[in-house]
């Protein structure tokens, strides 16, 4: 009985303290996860932005080389599998809004240059779409708010 009385709260200290770490474990585990994918992300959503800016300087050169941008938008494929695995929804919708316009960019760059301009200010409209919904999953502070592209412009 004396050894009982002993026992009895070392035993429930212990089952006592036993909560507060598995729940602050679990947290620690949740964020480093969410670092994880958040890092991921970020990485891949560069490269698929990077590459659409690849696309439309290529389109914007006088001897457009067609080669060329038919290589990079294979590549902005690849990158938008990438962002399907990674992006949410928002994210997703964006990036594939920019696969389109691209595609239309491509598609008009050597022959019409009046519709490839109207690609070209899709494309730009659909990749500051595509880097608002990133920031807005990534949590980044005042995520809608981007410095336009150009000084003097909009975008």
């Amino acid at each position: 009985m004396q050894l009982l009385q002993l026992l009895l709260p070392v035993l429930a200290g212990a089952v006592i303290g036993v909560f507060p770490t598995l729940l602050l474990e679990r947290v620690r585990n949740a964020a480093a996860l969410r670092t994880r994918w958040d890092q991921e992300l970020q990485k891949v959503c560069a490269e698929f932005a990077a590459c659409t800016r690849r696309i439309i300087d290529l389109a914007e050169e006088p001897t457009g080389d067609e080669g060329a941008l038919e290589a990079e938008h294979r590549m902005l494929q690849v990158h938008m599998a990438e962002v399907r695995i990674l992006g949410g929804l928002d994210v997703q919708a964006a990036a594939r809004g920019v696969v389109a316009s691209t595609h239309g960019l491509r598609m008009t760059a050597s022959t019409k240059p009046e519709d490839a301009a109207r690609h070209r200010s899709r494309t730009l409209d659909g990749l500051f779409a595509f880097y608002r919904a990133v920031r807005n999953q990534l949590k980044i502070p005042d995520a809608d708010k981007l410095a336009p592209m150009n000084p003097g412009t909009a975008t």
